[in-house]
């Protein structure tokens, strides 16, 4: 009787040793499946303390988007703040604190420093896990979205160059006054740089004696050289001269050149960046058009050069059309005071509409008085 209920304790041992047995390898398999799933998700899933913020559990994804060790995510207890891009870096902590304090899940969008220095783009969702009344973890997800900005920094970008040229185009369609024109395009293109100084110099010939800035705009706080009249030229103001004339594009002096600022007008100014081109005006001689950052080391854009570009090529047209223009009133001017001189007159016939046009000095010559109307030749028999 005792050898069979040995046996059966045996069996009934056996029984639920297999059973515990099945019962874990199931738990790892499910935990391996859970591993398998969370690292299979196309973004980092992690979970953090809620008051410290460090990490305790990071998803294998995070090596492959941002390329550090999960060890590091783990054992650096300011990981997460210390990698964050300087421009995000105070706003987003402060933003998660905020909505921990609140006990409030959320949903951001910031920059983080991957290991190879770029800035990648992350969204992160998080959930915060309250205990009691207290946050204790943080749970998320974090997903690459640098594709996704760039694509709307792209979008906007053009936007940008689009409506500003729009701008630049109604300014010089505004006036047929070469100097109004100026001032209007000048006005624009400090508005829509936000620069400290928007300018015209001429001529921008290195071999001049001196130069003159027929017109600028400027912040207050930041006068030019437009009241100075003609400025004697110095030999960093003629080696800019020479190096804008020789590029096709823009030159840039200050933060990304490679070139210094020229050296007295930059101290006399205080320019700390500068991007300048010529620009080349038909029957007439080059003028600079350039902006001034004086406030900080500006670093120009590659959408900022190419904008600015377009805007130093429409000008040069602008400049052009106005410059014949007005040579045009100055030549008629001329004209009709060398007319009224020798006391001879001039008119023009329209064949088409046989209508006959009168210089002043031809209605003085036959003693009538000046009209706007155009004769025809049967009124005038």
């Amino acid at each position: 009787m005792e050898l069979t209920e040995r046996k059966q304790l045996d069996e009934e041992r056996e029984r639920l040793l297999a059973s515990e047995r099945a019962a874990l390898a199931e738990g790892i398999a499910a935990q391996q499946r859970f591993r398998d799933l969370v690292n299979a998700v196309e973004g980092i899933v992690w979970e953090a303390d809620a008051q410290t913020f460090q990490f305790l559990f990071v998803s294998k994804q995070a090596e492959r988007i941002l390329g550090y060790p999960v060890e590091r995510w783990l054992s650096e207890p300011t990981f997460w703040a210390d990698h964050l891009h300087p421009d995000d870096r105070e706003w987003a902590v402060r933003f998660c604190e905020e909505a921990v304090a609140a006990k409030r899940d959320h949903d951001f969008e910031y920059r983080i420093v991957a290991a190879d220095g770029r800035a990648v783009w992350l969204r992160d969702l998080v959930t915060v896990v309250v205990e009691g009344d207290l946050a204790t973890r943080l749970r998320g997800v974090m997903v690459d979205i640098t594709e996704r900005k760039r694509g709307e920094e792209e979008r906007h970008a053009h936007l940008w160059f689009f409506e500003s040229m729009d701008r630049i185009n109604r300014a010089i369609q505004g006036t047929n006054d070469l100097e109004q024109m100026m001032s209007d395009v000048l006005d624009e293109v400090l508005s829509i740089f936000k620069c400290d100084r928007a300018w015209l110099v001429y001529p921008c010939d290195p071999e001049a004696p001196s130069w003159s800035v027929p017109m600028e705009h400027t912040r207050p706080e930041f006068p030019g050289a437009f009241a100075q009249g003609q400025v004697p030229m110095d030999p960093d103001v003629a080696g800019l001269f020479q190096a804008v004339r020789a590029c096709s594009g823009p030159v840039r002096r200050g933060p990304g050149s490679e070139d210094p600022l020229p050296a007295d007008v930059a101290r006399r100014f205080g320019i700390r960046s500068l991007i300048s081109m010529a620009v080349y005006p038909k029957g007439d001689r080059p003028y600079m058009f350039g902006l001034h950052q004086c406030s900080y080391p500006r670093d120009w854009t590659p959408e900022e050069e190419r904008l600015f570009q377009e805007i130093g090529r429409r000008l040069s047209d602008a400049l052009t059309s106005l410059l014949m223009f007005r040579n045009l009133r100055e030549s008629e001017t001329r004209l009709e005071e060398a007319q009224r001189i020798a006391h001879v007159g001039h008119w023009e016939r329209d064949l088409e509409t046989n209508r006959v046009h009168w210089s002043a000095e031809t209605y003085h010559e036959i003693a009538r008085k000046p009209s706007s109307s155009r004769y025809t030749i049967p009124a005038l028999a």
